[in-house]
């Protein structure tokens, strides 16, 4: 996602496009594809014997504040390495490390009690927990929960149209 503005770089440069609709499409395109994704694992759930629960719909929130998170964060990204290239490096080298700190293929509960505050400092080990939450122990999330990862979205979204406002007017310069 960090390359998308730089890899539209042509059709920036001869019509006039906000920089944000690389963004858009390449997050676009991506949850279409998570939800194609869905239908098989939803298929091996069944005949894997899960029973279907009315808190698995509580995904779809979870989804739509996940992916408001991810377009905050991507357009920061991505409008940073139009004018500093080594975001995507730094990014790429990055990313492994934040997928080992966030739980997706193990629970929250493993880690220490005393490093669970720092843990939980990890917007993404919140989307993680909330999934968890809601597809291996079927309930339904608090309206704290809910609040919380408004909060990250939020704040990404903030954040990245900040960004993205400020370094707009150079995108065509600096590309």
């Amino acid at each position: 996602m960090t390359n998308s503005i730089v890899s539209g770089a042509g059709i920036l440069k001869s019509i006039n496009i906000p920089g944000s609709f690389f963004v858009i499409s390449l997050l676009s395109s991506s949850l279409i594809n998570f939800f194609l994704s869905l239908i098989p694992f939803a298929f091996l759930m069944f005949f894997l014997g899960a029973k279907f629960q009315f808190s698995l719909l509580c995904i779809f929130p979870i989804i739509i504040l996940f992916t408001s998170f991810t377009y905050g964060l991507g357009l920061m990204l991505a409008s940073l390495n139009v004018f500093y290239r080594d975001v995507n490096m730094i990014w790429l080298s990055f990313s492994p490390a934040i997928f080992y700190a966030t739980p997706v293929a193990y629970a929250i509960d493993i880690v220490p009690e005393k490093w669970r505050v720092y843990y939980k400092l990890n917007p993404l080990a919140q989307f993680m927990e909330a999934i968890h939450h809601v597809i291996y122990n079927g309930l339904w999330l608090s309206w704290t929960e809910l609040a919380i990862l408004l909060f990250w979205s939020c704040l990404s979204i903030y954040v990245g149209t900040s960004v993205y406002n400020k370094l707009e007017k150079g995108f065509v310069s600096n590309l």
